[in-house]
């Protein structure tokens, strides 16, 4: 891809209704070099959920630093008229207290390109634990360079990863916010500790421990990303309208009864399960040179990883009638599609084997039972879920007694297969 690519990354927060430890942003630009590009600009807002306060020579908690990268709808176009249907790739943040960088990185999670406008997507890191000399005051935290690095999708296969280089354009102020280092005792909650997760392909359940103060503790905030998505009165809540098999980072704030609201929790994160679904299979092969029809049906349950999708299931038994005087009864093995899904649209390979217990020879049925073909069947398929087809090339049969050659004319060598998949309801 060489096309210019301008981001803007920002990220929202709140807790409604109830006050909430300011989140620490900065908003800069950043000069990139990307390889065969050119210069690139980045618009780059950082949030973090900084500790309150800490103490020295004492460990803070890992803490969360999230982005959003917002592609506007003009870049979008220039993707797509590169053919680029999907993206996906790493962002690495050098942040950094006083003088002691470390770097945060996020992966991009594969992102569509949709068929108008622009697109957003999230990537999350953590900063780890920091230790604090004795120094006491305001200790600053700031942002420093950034390596990207980005690959696109047609659909079909990925493209190489591309990595470049991005710094702050000279002249910004760089610091994103600041922690507090003193002796005084905190007397808010404590933070909580995230002890069990459970998820499904939209559901997220989440336990912690129970925060133990001197005052009574109110109620806990769950935060996804930055968001507040429950507040509850029990150490546990089910987090519901999540994407499947995508990775959310989860933390937890508890708050006591005159409003006074912990640190947040570890980050910890939680990828929600596949979805799981059962297609319908109907379709026909046609087979050999004699170009026999073969109806294809059955069901298949699938899982979307990402956006690779694996079906497994049964093909039902069918049969196929050569010419006049010759019919074939077919039983296919355990069926498996794997394959990228974008879109709609599949790229993979189904696998299948072939037996034909029984074949009839102008009316009178032989029995075949050691009838098969010598080796899997494997034909490529691309198209979109209502008619993937594709061209293979049918193995040889055996174990068909006197009757193996006529299979083999009828049935060896080219086929051609298409059929429909469609979600059972």
């Amino acid at each position: 891809m060489r096309r210019l690519l301008v981001a803007a990354l920002v990220a929202v927060s709140g807790w409604a209704g109830v006050p909430v430890a300011a989140a620490d942003t900065g908003d800069l630009t950043y000069g990139c070099a990307m390889p065969d590009v050119g210069a690139v600009s980045l618009g780059v807002v950082v949030l973090e959920q900084l500790p309150v306060r800490a103490w020295p020579r004492v460990p803070t908690a890992p803490f969360l630093v999230s982005t959003e990268v917002s592609v506007p709808a003009e870049v979008a176009a220039a993707l797509r008229a590169d053919g680029v249907r999907a993206v996906r790739g790493h962002l690495e943040l050098s942040v950094a207290f006083a003088d002691e960088a470390r770097g945060v990185g996020g992966d991009i999670p594969e992102t569509a390109v949709p068929d108008e406008g622009g697109f957003a997507f999230t990537a999350h890191g953590v900063f780890p634990r920091h230790v604090f000399d004795v120094a006491l005051g305001l200790t600053e935290f700031s942002a420093g360079e950034a390596i990207v690095t980005w690959s696109v999708s047609d659909g079909r296969r990925w493209s190489e990863p591309v990595e470049f280089g991005c710094a702050p354009a000279p002249g910004q102020d760089r610091v994103m916010g600041a922690v507090r280092v003193d002796n005084v005792i905190d007397e808010r909650p404590p933070r909580p500790v995230i002890t069990r997760t459970a998820t499904d392909p939209g559901t997220v359940t989440v336990e912690w421990t129970a925060s133990s103060t001197l005052l009574p503790i109110r109620d806990y905030a769950v935060y996804v990303g930055h968001d507040v998505v429950a507040t509850v009165l029990q150490p546990r809540a089910t987090i519901t309208g999540l994407r499947p098999d995508t990775e959310y980072p989860v933390t937890v704030r508890s708050r006591d009864t005159i409003g006074q609201e912990s640190d947040a929790s570890v980050p910890v994160f939680v990828r929600t399960a596949p979805d799981r679904l059962v297609y319908r299979v109907t379709g026909a092969a046609v087979l050999g040179p004699w170009r026999a029809d073969l109806p294809v049906a059955g069901a298949l349950s699938a899982t979307l990883d990402g956006g690779t999708l694996t079906a497994t299931g049964a093909l039902d038994a069918s049969s196929a009638t050569v010419w006049g005087g010759m019919r074939v009864a077919v039983e296919f093995g355990p069926a498996e599609i794997t394959g990228a899904l974008a879109d709609g649209v599949l790229t993979g390979r189904l696998t299948t084997t072939l037996s034909a217990p029984t074949i009839s020879w102008f009316g009178t049925p032989h029995p075949t039972p050691d009838c098969r073909a010598a080796a899997p069947v494997d034909i490529p398929l691309s198209g979109p879920l209502t008619g993937v087809s594709g061209a293979f090339t049918m193995p040889e049969f055996g174990g068909c007694g006197w009757l193996t050659g006529y299979v083999n004319t009828a049935f060896a060598g080219t086929g051609t297969l298409r059929v429909g998949l469609a979600v059972n309801p």
